[in-house]
C-alpha cells in the first residue's frame, strides 16, 4: 500500500512537470513562430503605446506609475512591430517584478545621430541586479523567481539581435535598474 501511494505522488509530480514543460515550449513558440510582419519599419513611440494600452491595468494594479518621455523625431526602426511588441512587454513584466511594492517605471525613446541607433530605455525603482547576476541575465534557464522559466531575457536578445540591435544593462542593487534596446534605425531621407 506504501509503494503504491509514492507510485501515486510520483505520477502527480511527474505530471505536473509534464504540464510545466508544455508550458515553457509554448511560450517558446509563441516567440519564435516566424512574424507576418514585414521587418520594419516600426515607430517605435507607437509600438510602446500599444504595449502600454495592453499592459496598463496589470501595472496599475502593482501600483506602478508609468512616465513616458519619448523623443517625438524618432527615425523608425527595421524590426517587426509585433516582435517588438513582444521585448518590450517581457521587459516591462521584468520591471513589474522587481517591484514588488510598487514603484516608477520611466521609458525614455532617444534617437542617437552618430551612430544612426534608437534607444529604448526602461529604468524601474525596484529592487536591483547584484553584479554576479548580469552576466547570466540572458543564459537560457537562468531564472531568479520560483516560477519562472528563464527564458523571457533570452528570446528578447534574440529578438533584438536578429535586426542588429543589442540590450544593454545597468543596475544598482536596491536603487533599480535600466535595460536600454539599441537598435538601428532607418536612414533618413
Amino acid at each position: 500500500n506504501t509503494s503504491q501511494d509514492r507510485r501515486q505522488r510520483y505520477i502527480l509530480v511527474a505530471n505536473q512537470e509534464v504540464e510545466r514543460l508544455i508550458g515553457i515550449v509554448e511560450r517558446v513558440l509563441g516567440f519564435y513562430r516566424p512574424s507576418s510582419e514585414q521587418a520594419g519599419p516600426t515607430d517605435v513611440n507607437a509600438a510602446l503605446d500599444e504595449t502600454l494600452l495592453l499592459v496598463g491595468k496589470k501595472l496599475e494594479h502593482g501600483q506602478i506609475t508609468v512616465h513616458r518621455r519619448f523623443d517625438d523625431n524618432l527615425p523608425p526602426v527595421k524590426a517587426p512591430a509585433d516582435q517588438l511588441k513582444q521585448v518590450f512587454i517581457n521587459v516591462i513584466f521584468n520591471a513589474q517584478q522587481a517591484m514588488p511594492e510598487g514603484g516608477e517605471l520611466t521609458i525614455q525613446t532617444a534617437w542617437d545621430s552618430r551612430t544612426g541607433e534608437t534607444r529604448i530605455a526602461f529604468t524601474d525603482t525596484g529592487v536591483g541586479i547584484p553584479p554576479d547576476q548580469l552576466p547570466k541575465l540572458f543564459e537560457p534557464f537562468f531564472t531568479t523567481r520560483s516560477d519562472g522559466a528563464g527564458l523571457g531575457l533570452t528570446i528578447c536578445y534574440s529578438i533584438v539581435e536578429r535586426h542588429g540591435g543589442r540590450i544593454e544593462i545597468e543596475s544598482t542593487v536596491g536603487a533599480g535598474s535600466t535595460f536600454t534596446i539599441v537598435l538601428p534605425a532607418e536612414t533618413r531621407k
